[in-house]
């Protein structure tokens, strides 16, 4: 696939994602009390922002003039990536288990991305990074945000 080819379907697909989370960020209900920043402002900021960012990437591919062959080097990876994002939204909309799925997600992806020999270590590397940052989110948002999953 060329350059430029590759860089406006990915570009189209981040604006068509950013577009549906602006459809649910302007359909989402207001609270009773009217608040200067509202739950809506953030989600509406940054799809707005991804569509800017989107549009101005594809207008400045396509005002360039470098067009070389894109070589995938792994499409296996690729593939394996977009299929454990589909399986983690479908089983957290399906459980509404966020952090055990997400964890054996996190996981799944350290374990198959360690290039590391000895199985033992990276079950053990896998298990601690993903621990830590399921403790990461739950701080953050959780606990310092108030932002329930």
């Amino acid at each position: 696939m060329r350059y430029k080819a590759a860089t406006t379907c990915a570009n189209l697909l981040f604006m068509a994602l950013a577009a549906s989370g602006l459809y649910l960020a302007l359909h989402f209900p207001e609270p009773v009390v009217r608040m200067t920043v509202g739950p809506v402002y953030f989600p509406v900021a940054i799809s707005v922002a991804l569509i800017c960012a989107a549009l101005a990437s594809t207008v400045k591919v396509w005002l360039g003039t470098d067009d070389h062959e894109v070589h995938i080097s792994s499409p296996l990876k690729v593939l394996c990536t977009v299929g454990a994002a589909a399986a983690f939204l479908f089983l957290w909309a399906k459980t509404g288990y966020f952090y055990p799925v997400s964890f054996s997600v996190i996981a799944l992806f350290i374990y198959g991305l360690n290039p590391e020999q000895r199985r033992g270590r990276k079950i053990l590397t896998a298990t601690a990074l993903s621990a830590a940052m399921q403790v990461f989110v739950y701080v953050v948002f959780e606990r310092l945000m108030y932002f329930r999953f």
